[in-house]
């Protein structure tokens, strides 16, 4: 349940963040990624997500936290929906 509200929460602040416009290998990437075939997925969406792609950080976030062709692995699900939509640091009093 916790997992699953986790990644709600950052699905809701993602959509905040994605631009509009979706590269032709960003369109291939997803469509593996909606039929299962994470291998072909996690081989488009890596190179797109250390490029800055939001959507793919995303997606490759939801990979690691939901173990989806890879090891579960929360810090790099957090590493990765972090980069896709930053959180800014609370302001702290002086």
């Amino acid at each position: 349940m916790v997992r699953s509200s986790r990644s709600l929460v950052w699905f809701f602040a993602l959509l905040l963040c994605l631009s509009a416009a979706r590269a032709d290998s960003l369109d291939k990437a997803l469509a593996a990624y909606e039929s299962g075939d994470y291998a072909t997925a996690l081989k488009v969406l890596r190179p797109l997500a250390e490029q800055g792609q939001p959507d793919a950080q995303f997606r490759l976030g939801t990979m690691y936290d939901n173990g989806l062709g890879l090891p579960r692995d929360a810090a790099r699900a957090e590493y990765w929906y972090n980069k896709a939509c930053p959180v800014p640091e609370p302001a702290t009093d002086r």
